[in-house]
């Protein structure tokens, strides 16, 4: 504002010609203006080999350790600890040429040999693998050196939270895998760590218990429990996520082919389908490249591909997972969650439940951990769940935590839960859960709807269109808000100059 005690050419100099500070009180809304505009359009040309996706799980154990570190003191003795872990990282379950041809040709080498010790002899056989599927000396789904490493680490940790000052035998552990070599070895890479031995100390035996893999309850066995293929169908038949899955299938295939790819094949008989086990195992391998890193542009969306293809799944598998009420969710953890339930009244320091992804994320919805957050469980992700005798009352209490810390269950009014109201809660829905399927999801499966995926193209079509509306509106409005912009730095330019002249160049403007 000019001081009215100026005189008229003073005002008009003052006005034509401000200082300094003048001139920037007046620019400042220009640049806010602009500045508000970029920031529509982030930065997204990142290096694929400076970025590794979080699937990956590096850094899961140190995130974990220090979210059990900083969680509230309980006022009681710690009782037992119950981890429910996800193997480390590991080959794919099967060749990705089928899945994602750029993936053919990739030699899988893993370092790691299988030790075998017959019963009643000295004798140790390292048993090593050659020229199998991966073309390599790895196995299809064997754990890798770093996934080894991931659940040492994690042992490690929980060993520095809970037994740092404390002897752990090995009669009060329980362990509990499913009969497959990458969580096998998984937990024994884990309890290794954790029972860390002292040199004077003699060898230990550690029990670890298995069962036939047609036969387990650990993971959604669908020959077992044939509800489940029911419960997925008819999540995928709801109308909403058909009209999306329409559209953003198609978008990620085409992503994909774009990096150098032919073509795709999402392989949908198993969690997440193939493509993303065969992209994803291989990003977390800095010894496998899958994306050409020669070609700039090829480089450049390699980060963009791999983050919109692990969204799409998240998404899918989510859906399946909370919808009707986290039915499928539940199913699928209630043998898990009832036979935690019984371990946590036991004499046991430490139980460890040693799974897969679909071990862990069914079993977090069904227990309310994480309402809000749809992440897909990365290798070596662990949920830990505390069992304390409270010192003033000598109830039983629970508390569940994850990397993000302490976590509320269902049906208990806080972090820490007496166990009896945990039981009470997850007996309810325990209860009503079997595998038997029903006539009405008998007949959704008879009546053609879709299992996996569905390709609604008038759907596709609509949303196209209103793709294509959205589009032109927001080019529309930019261009707008770009002339506005340019009219004010006119205006602005015109008054600065004596008499009131145009700039040079202004009629191109």
């Amino acid at each position: 504002r000019v001081p009215s005690s100026l005189s008229r050419r003073e005002r008009l100099l003052e006005i034509r010609h401000p200082d300094r500070r003048t001139m920037m009180r007046r620019k400042l809304p220009v640049v806010v203006c602009v500045s508000l505009f970029l920031s529509m359009f982030p930065p997204t040309t990142l290096a694929f080999g400076g970025v590794v996706p979080e699937y990956c799980g590096f850094g899961e154990a140190e995130a974990l350790e220090a979210a059990l570190r900083g969680a509230p003191r309980i006022k009681g003795s710690l009782q037992q600890v119950q981890v429910f872990t996800r193997h480390g990282a590991r080959t794919p379950v099967s060749p990705c040429g089928p899945y994602f041809p750029p993936a053919e040709d990739i030699r899988w080498d893993c370092r790691s040999r299988f030790v075998e010790t017959p019963v009643a002899s000295s004798t140790t056989f390292a048993r090593t693998f050659n020229d199998g599927a991966l073309g390599g000396t790895c196995q299809v789904g064997q754990l890798v050196d770093r996934g080894v490493d991931q659940l040492r680490e994690l042992g490690a940790a929980l060993r520095r939270v809970y037994y740092a000052d404390a002897d752990l035998p090995p009669a009060k552990v329980y362990a509990r895998s499913s009969d497959l070599s990458r969580t096998r070895a998984s937990a024994e890479a884990l309890l290794a760590s954790l029972l860390e031995e002292k040199e004077e100390a003699p060898n230990r035996t550690v029990a670890l218990e298995t069962t036939d893999f047609a036969e387990d309850w650990i993971y959604p066995n669908e020959a077992k429990c044939p509800r489940l293929r029911d419960l997925e169908a008819e999540a995928y038949a709801d109308g909403a996520f058909v009209r999306w899955n329409a559209v953003e299938r198609r978008a990620v295939a085409r992503d994909l082919e774009e990096t150098g790819s032919s073509s795709v094949n999402f392989g949908d008989d198993m969690a997440g389908s193939h493509l993303l086990d065969c992209v994803l195992s291989s990003a977390c391998d800095s010894s496998v490249v899958v994306f050409p890193t020669d070609d700039k542009d090829k480089d450049k969306d390699g980060v963009t591909v791999v983050a919109n293809l692990t969204r799409y799944a998240e998404r899918k598998e989510f859906h399946k997972l909370r919808f009707n009420d986290g039915a499928y969710a539940k199913l699928v953890a209630a043998p898990l969650v009832t036979r935690a339930v019984d371990k946590a009244r036991q004499d046991v320091a430490f139980v460890l439940w040693s799974g897969h992804d679909t071990t862990v994320m069914p079993l977090k919805v069904a227990l309310g951990v994480e309402p809000d957050v749809d992440r897909w469980a990365p290798y070596a992700h662990a949920l830990v769940l505390e069992v304390w005798r409270l010192d003033e009352t000598h109830t039983t209490v629970v508390r569940a935590l994850t990397t993000r810390g302490p976590q509320r269950l269902d049906g208990c009014d806080a972090d820490v839960c007496p166990i009896a109201d945990l039981e009470r809660h997850t007996a309810d829905w325990i209860d009503r859960t079997t595998c038997e399927t029903t006539t009405k999801e008998t007949n959704l499966r008879r009546s053609g709807a879709p299992r996996r995926w569905h390709f609604d193209e008038s759907a596709q079509q609509r949303t196209s269109l209103s793709r294509l509306l959205l589009t032109c509106t927001s080019a529309a409005v930019q261009v707008a808000i770009g002339f506005a912009i340019g009219l004010r730095f006119k205006a602005n330019i015109r008054r600065t100059l004596p008499g009131g002249a145009d700039p040079p160049g202004a009629a191109a403007m």
